[in-house]
């Protein structure tokens, strides 16, 4: 008896010893790093602060500390203010709040019927002014925000010159020391984002009133702005803003040429080719995001740069684990392998999209989110759950770089048309004509030549649709829904083309729908129907 329940009692406990390493396995061990994972674990970080300051900050006694914001804070405090133009954005920005809360802007006439009602505000001596301020701000050295977890000095004192209410903001709030970068870097987005808008309109508005100069200096005052929005660190978001503002500029041109194709000069264009040909190519610096996901591991791991059981079951219990506590100084080869390996697996993830945003459609083969999925298993749940909070979303990234790198040269080639017509007295018959490199002229998306008709309404340059078949310039649109007071309305939007693979591709074939077929026209920039404007009801007549 006596040794059968030995038997059973070492049964038992031998049960327990597998549960439990099955458990641990299965829930909190992480594979240790190899030799060439651990060579890959740190990224140049040179490439996330453009050299100008580092992650690591000198403490008065000469030991380093993980503190990229004090580090990037006493850098821009070399710099004088005069060179920046965070100051004048907040400034413009609170001494007219009031005024643009009110004031639609940021689309061109044809978008939508606001225009017309706002147009004279568009020409006021007020907006005027605003969008003079902004243009002394767009060619600021830098922009000259500092990475605070609360409105940094510069908006501190807009606050108290323009009286804000301490409902608003509350001037007892303190800076912290080493604060979470996740959450100290995106004050200067909003900011930035409405100054090109307020750029575009007083753009589009100086070319109707027949001013082609104040036209060129608004335009070219939104191109510098693309140099603002990625200079703190180039974190996706920051790069997708970017992106977007080099979007808007390009814009501006294309609707400026065919608004106005006799109105420039040769010089003037030139000056244009210029200041576009300065932004060639965009590529998704991919260190900037990194080096916002190893700050945030390092706080989850504490001074320790590890997870403990402990902590790991806090998580796995629904309990997050404070991203704001003080983080590990260690070198990243000390850092424990629950953080190290998690690090290393978004660095590839990273590198992976910034070779996706450079690689022609039908040749990618590999989605960064896969490169997660397929070494789950080889790190611990918590880091899994961390993981998914931080990593970068792949999936838009590759067709925006593409479609933005598109436009910039479509932008290069409409300026060149219209250099020749100035030249010849007419467009010429096809692209080669014009004197362009040839990677100028390639088609972001297949890789070939941009399609081009010389018509006897003007050029039209364009590109393949999602059918990937030459649609005779034949814009692809869109239906889209708009409506508020009960009354539902649809209105027509230019569809551009979709990031496919040659296999997604092969479903665009003969006899697909018709919503499927139509190209992307480049230039003249297409519009579609513009946005009705709703009155309400206690405002009608």
């Amino acid at each position: 008896m006596k040794n059968l329940i030995l038997i059973i009692t070492a049964l038992l406990f031998l049960a327990l010893i597998t549960a439990a390493i099955w458990a641990y396995l299965a829930f909190f061990y992480t594979k240790p790093l190899t030799q060439q994972e651990l060579a890959d674990l740190t990224p140049d970080w040179t490439r996330a602060t453009q050299g100008n300051w580092s992650p690591w900050h000198t403490l008065p006694d000469g030991t380093k500390e993980w503190n990229p914001a004090a580090n990037y804070n006493a850098w821009l405090a070399t710099i004088p203010d005069e060179d920046k133009a965070w100051p004048i954005l907040v400034d413009v920005w609170y001494a007219n709040m009031d005024y643009t809360r009110d004031l639609p802007y940021g689309f061109f006439p044809e978008e939508d019927l606001l225009w017309e009602i706002h147009e004279n505000d568009y020409r006021s001596e007020q907006f005027r002014s605003i969008a003079e301020q902004l243009v002394i701000a767009a060619h600021k050295p830098v922009m000259g925000i500092g990475l605070y977890d609360q409105p940094d000095p510069f908006e501190r004192a807009a606050n108290i010159k323009y009286g804000l209410k301490e409902s608003d903001w509350k001037p007892s709030q303190t800076y912290s020391p080493n604060p979470l970068i996740l959450l100290a870097q995106y004050n200067d987005l909003s900011q930035t984002r409405t100054a090109v808008h307020i750029l575009k309109t007083a753009a589009a508005s100086a070319l109707l009133n027949n001013n082609p100069d104040d036209y060129l200096r608004y335009t070219r005052a939104t191109l510098e702005f693309t140099r603002h929005s990625a200079t703190q660190i180039p974190t996706m978001i920051h790069q997708l803003v970017q992106i977007s503002i080099l979007a808007e500029a390009t814009d501006l041109v294309r609707w400026g040429l065919a608004n106005n194709p006799d109105g420039f000069t040769t010089l003037q264009l030139n000056q244009l080719e210029q200041a576009f040909a300065q932004h060639e190519s965009l590529h998704y610096q991919w260190e900037g995001e990194a080096l916002q996901t190893h700050d945030f591991f390092r706080r989850v791991a504490g001074p320790d740069g590890t997870l403990s059981i402990k902590e790991q079951a806090v998580v796995l219990a629904g309990e997050d684990l404070p991203s704001g506590r003080m983080p590990s100084n260690l070198p990243d080869s000390q850092l424990g392998q629950s953080i190290q390996r998690p690090l290393v697996i978004v660095n590839q993830m990273n590198m992976q999209l910034a070779k996706n945003t450079q690689t022609l459609w039908n040749n990618i083969t590999i989605d960064p989110h896969d490169i997660y999925l397929n070494d789950k298993s080889s790190f611990s749940n918590t880091a899994s759950h961390y993981m998914e909070i931080t990593m970068p979303q792949t999936g838009k990234m590759p067709k925006r770089f593409r479609g933005v790198n598109q436009q910039l040269r479509a932008t290069r080639i409409a300026i060149a048309l219209h250099i020749y017509k100035n030249t010849n007295n007419h467009f010429p018959d096809s692209l080669s004509q014009l004197g362009l490199p040839k990677h100028i002229l390639l088609d972001e998306f297949t890789g070939k030549q941009l399609l081009y008709k010389n018509t006897s309404n003007g050029p039209v340059l364009y590109s393949t649709g999602d059918n990937r078949t030459d649609n005779n310039a034949t814009q692809r649109f869109i239906t889209k829904d708009h409506g508020e007071l009960g009354s539902p309305l649809h209105y027509t939007v230019p569809r551009y083309q979709m990031f496919l693979t040659n296999q997604q591709a092969q479903q665009f074939v003969p006899g697909a729908p018709v919503y499927d077929k139509g190209d992307w026209v480049l230039y003249p920039l297409p519009f579609g129907d513009p946005k009705p404007v709703y009155i309400p009801e206690d405002d009608l007549p």
